[in-house]
């Protein structure tokens, strides 16, 4: 629900991961989501489209010192998730 401190649980996640060595990236579906995302917790934001793309050049790739958070994760299609999770 709208208001439940969803932000700002996730930026007091977000200064543990990083305070371990994480690196702490966000995506959403909409620009408009990314960016309530990030001036909302702190966390760097983009859309997963956008994301992908940077993937397709071989850009951005995740490793295992990244942590991804994504917003409004059920409302991603299948298919784009499982190439998220992959």
């Amino acid at each position: 629900y709208a208001g439940t401190g969803k932000s700002a649980m996730l930026g007091v996640a977000r200064e543990a991961w990083e305070g371990n060595g994480y690196a702490v990236r966000g995506v959403a579906l909409s620009g408009i989501a990314a960016e309530n995302l990030e001036s909302g917790s702190g966390i760097a934001s983009r859309t997963i489209a956008s994301l992908e793309h940077q993937w397709e050049q071989g850009r951005e790739l995740l490793t295992n010192r990244d942590v991804l958070v994504i917003d409004e994760a059920g409302m991603i299609g299948t298919r784009q998730m499982e190439r998220v999770i992959s």
